[in-house]
């Protein structure tokens, strides 16, 4: 199977115009991919580099091998994968991710942390 992660991810999501709320959400599972993004318009189609947020994009493990490389050929055709429902997508200002298990090995932007959370 591909490789995954389990842990507690949660994301401080933009507020609705007009309000000040602070509304966090939070998902625990296994994942095989995370992406918190504030440049690529290609895994986030949604995202600008000067409006102060990042996109996080989780692919839970549930998702098996073929249909994830299916949602990347949906991503290299105009970013069609941010509407898989399998998929969770949100706006927000802030995110933290503790793995459960700290023998746990994942990859942020070319480093490898073990077990670390973000």
């Amino acid at each position: 199977g591909m490789e995954s992660c389990t842990g507690d991810l949660a994301a401080r999501l933009v507020p609705p115009p007009g309000t000040k709320r602070d509304v966090w959400q939070r998902l625990e599972g296994t994942f095989v991919a995370i992406g918190a993004l504030n440049t690529e318009k290609i895994s986030a189609p949604f995202v600008h580099m000067s409006d102060g947020c990042m996109d996080i994009i989780a692919v839970p493990a549930a998702v098996g091998r073929m249909d994830f490389f299916s949602m990347g050929i949906k991503l290299a055709n105009g970013g069609g994968h941010v509407r898989d429902r399998r998929l969770f997508h949100w706006k927000a200002t802030q995110m933290r991710f503790r793995p459960e298990d700290p023998t746990d090995k994942y990859n942020v932007d070319g480093e490898v942390l073990e077990g670390l959370p973000i």
